[in-house]
């Protein structure tokens, strides 16, 4: 019997089945603020669902924990470039740094030889954080590739873009979804050593 040829169309149509049927990334505190916005008619992906979430997600003591936060969420090993991610983290020249965040909410930019280059939201004030996310059309087709360059012309580069190690990673690295990136940039759950957070976002104003 003549083995039967699947053609590339057929394939990459496969691929799209594939991907429609693998189940959502679930997160219990995700889900409650997407619930909530439902509930109060909040259109996800918009200028309104994103000032929504940043004023009830910052009230939310409940969101700090890191492993509350992740959970759910899959862990990868090689993000793509312009992916967000998130890890536990412990610098190696820590006692070098004025001030560091042990919980990195990043979005890729380039990868070293031995690690990585990113935006870590958490040095930058919840606002902001939002306008970063409409000034890169986070919710438009936008390849994510695209997204990293427009960032690394981004006026608070300087502030918030840092260097990690693989090596000091303490915890699985989290790829978030990135319908959830509404939600989970304005979670309160950085950590910063030796400074406030308060501190640290009145340097990203200046």
């Amino acid at each position: 019997m003549a083995e039967k040829r699947i053609t590339l169309q057929q394939t990459r149509r496969s691929n799209r089945i594939d991907e429609a049927q693998k189940p959502l990334d679930k997160n219990i505190i995700v889900d409650k603020y997407k619930n909530l916005a439902r509930k109060a008619n909040i259109s996800r992906g918009t200028k309104e669902s994103i000032d929504w979430f940043r004023n009830r997600l910052r009230k939310d003591s409940r969101n700090k924990g890191f492993d509350r936060v992740s959970n759910g969420f899959k862990t990868v090993e090689r993000p793509r470039i312009g992916s967000m991610v998130m890890y536990q983290y412990d610098p190696k020249w820590k006692k070098r740094l004025p001030y560091y965040d042990t919980q990195p909410l990043i979005i890729l930019l380039e990868r070293t030889r031995d690690g990585w280059y990113g935006i870590n939201m958490h040095y930058l004030p919840p606002k902001i954080r939002a306008d970063i996310l409409i000034e890169v059309g986070w919710t438009r087709r936008v390849a994510l590739d695209k997204i990293a360059r427009k960032l690394q012309q981004s006026q608070y580069l300087e502030h918030a873009c840092k260097r990690y190690l693989s090596s000091q990673m303490v915890s699985q690295m989290s790829v978030i979804p990135r319908q959830e990136w509404e939600i989970v940039i304005q979670l309160p759950f950085e950590a910063f050593e030796k400074s406030t957070v308060q501190q640290v976002w009145r340097k990203a104003r200046r």
